[in-house]
């Protein structure tokens, strides 16, 4: 993603996002890694895991981000989804943030990626409502409000 957008490099845009995206996550039970893709990774499947996923600090993410690269031209990146499923197997609840600019990607990648596992996700709701309950009071309103609308909208 060596490309310009607006005449800024893709990069710095992704490396502004994730900076910006680590400033505002709360310092809480989570864990989080960090991995890259791109033409010019020098590994094997052209995927870097930067950070191993462990608990998450904003001081260890913000290092991490300091390695992020070997990105550009086209991306593999169904070969970087099939990479990541290790470093999501941690027993926690996962977000995955993927940031591409979706040129040249596979139809077969996009149609998963796209794909929402009904099921699966009405099966998590009982174990994300146990995880919102131990924060009592503190809990954001607005991530209860997310939760009740992701419910409505599950069926």
């Amino acid at each position: 993603m060596g490309d310009r957008s607006h005449h800024t490099q893709k990069i710095q845009i992704e490396e502004a996002f994730l900076a910006s995206l680590n400033e505002t996550i709360p310092e809480l039970d989570y864990v989080g890694g960090l991995r890259t893709f791109g033409k010019n990774c020098q590994a094997k499947g052209k995927t870097v895991l930067v950070r191993d996923v462990s608990p998450y600090g904003t001081n260890e993410f913000e290092s991490a981000l300091d390695q992020f690269g070997c990105v550009g031209g086209l991306s593999p990146l169904g070969k970087a989804i099939a990479a990541s499923g290790g470093d999501l197997s941690m027993g926690k609840p996962t977000a995955v943030i993927i940031i591409t600019d979706g040129l040249d990607m596979d139809a077969d990648d996009l149609k998963g990626l796209l794909q929402v596992d009904t099921e699966g996700w009405k099966a998590e709701l009982p174990s994300i409502k146990e995880h919102f309950a131990t924060f009592g009071d503190k809990l954001p309103k607005g991530l209860q409000e997310e939760l009740d609308a992701l419910e409505k909208r599950l069926g």
